[in-house]
């Protein structure tokens, strides 16, 4: 018997050439090969509650599968107001010749080469889940087959879901400062920043920097986050003064001193989260959430923004195995066993990297330092093969290949050839 949380090692004396195969892989010749009989959808009317990453995603894999697609969402102009994300190598197989679509703002030209209508300043007031439409605040009823909510961590579609209010706040901020490579340039002494990829750690605080490109250009980005409680008055979030943040790391290194020198406002947010055991869908199966309407992560994962366009490709899936309306009901359901689980456990280890990252032990910090970095190492013990079974915990071994490698699209046309038989 191996203990709990580990992953069976494969054995090294099977003869030499002989595939091996961990308890959690699927041969490569399986993957992607799922019922060749299974049905295909009509094509649906689907309105998408939110013009976001998951939204945008979402749009582009049902339209792909024929579907007609409304987005609805409440600005006046699609812009970024985050600053960078990280896609990671299971995104790719998602977005594959959409890829620099989505660095556009989040993906808006491919949707719109799909066909996609986005309808702009669009407030939603509720959501009919008997008909089911969307109810703008302007009195427009907007009727669908499928509603789907994208509409981020305060999601309006959600409240019809849900009937009690959340506790979304997770007790941590950032802040955000972006610079112009120009503007970095001008120091000598901190331009190598550009380059690099750097991670501070300290009692209740946190920096990641890196540098990205925003349209022709690039910038450099600092996201500070800390503990404690900034009054937003309600806003999702606002502009400080950069004198808070050199004073709550003022003990930091002196090159990020430096930096902050160049600059002098920050975007500050309220970092909510959004609780897992929350429905995602209602009981008649025309209304759904995805990306962080649905499970709105810690930003320690890294994995927000994938989480969000896996869900997209999942849900375009599933969707595309209902014969008829009255089918959506079991695909919707299909839809939230399979992505919840995952979505559950890589949002444990956002918790967990948090509460590593942030310690004020100095026992538990000695243990940290000694072992950064090493919750995303492959390991030997990994055959290379898709993993479909979830791990145990975070602590597996084959955490990082079944975070990263994991191909959304055969895994969930499997799982679905299992699930509706």
């Amino acid at each position: 018997m191996r203990p709990k949380g580990t992953a069976a090692i494969p054995n090294p004396e099977k003869p030499a050439g002989e595939t091996r195969q961990n308890e959690y892989s699927v041969n490569k010749k399986e993957l992607g090969q799922h019922n060749a009989m299974r049905r295909m959808s009509p094509p649906f009317d689907i309105v998408i509650v939110g013009a976001g990453i998951a939204g945008l995603a979402a749009s582009m894999g049902l339209t792909d599968k024929g579907h007609r697609v409304t987005i609805i969402e409440v600005t006046a102009e699609l812009q970024s107001i985050g600053g960078v994300i990280s896609l990671g190598p299971n995104t790719h197989h998602v977005l594959k010749g959409a890829a620099e679509d989505m660095g556009k703002i989040y993906g808006y030209p491919a949707a719109r080469r799909r066909g996609v209508e986005i309808r702009l300043k669009s407030p939603v007031k509720e959501v009919d889940h008997e008909q089911p439409a969307v109810i703008l605040e302007s009195g427009d009823h907007i009727k669908a087959d499928l509603i789907i909510g994208a509409d981020g961590i305060r999601s309006a579609v959600r409240k019809g879901l849900v009937s009690k209010e959340l506790e979304l706040e997770s007790g941590l901020n950032i802040c955000r400062i972006l610079l112009p490579e120009e503007t970095m340039k001008s120091e000598p002494d901190i331009y190598h920043l550009m380059e690099r990829h750097d991670l501070w750690l300290g009692p209740g605080r946190v920096i990641v920097a890196t540098s990205a490109r925003r349209g022709d250009s690039r910038v450099y980005m600092m996201e500070f986050c800390f503990e404690g409680d900034v009054s937003i008055s309600g806003a999702s979030n606002k502009l400080i003064d950069i004198q808070t943040i050199k004073e709550r790391f003022e003990d930091f290194d002196p090159i990020i001193h430096k930096v902050l020198a160049l600059v002098e406002t920050g975007w500050l947010w309220r970092i909510a989260k959004v609780p897992s055991h929350i429905p995602w869908t209602n009981e008649q199966g025309n209304v759904v959430l995805i990306g962080d309407s649905a499970h709105a992560l810690l930003p320690h994962t890294a994995q927000g923004a994938a989480m969000s366009i896996e869900d997209g490709a999942c849900l375009a899936e599933c969707l595309n195995r209902a014969s008829s309306k009255e089918d959506m009901s079991k695909c919707m359901d299909a839809f939230e066993k399979i992505r919840k689980p995952r979505v559950s456990l890589i949002s444990s280890f956002g918790d967990k990297r948090s509460k590593e990252w942030m310690s004020k032990n100095k026992t538990e910090v000695k243990h940290r330092d000694e072992n950064l970095g090493s919750d995303w190492k492959a390991t030997d013990v990994w055959d290379g093969q898709h993993i479909d079974r979830i791990p145990d915990t975070v602590d597996d071994p084959l955490w990082a290949p079944w975070v990263m490698g994991h191909d959304v699209v055969p895994y969930t046309n499997r799982q679905l050839d299992e699930m509706l038989v």
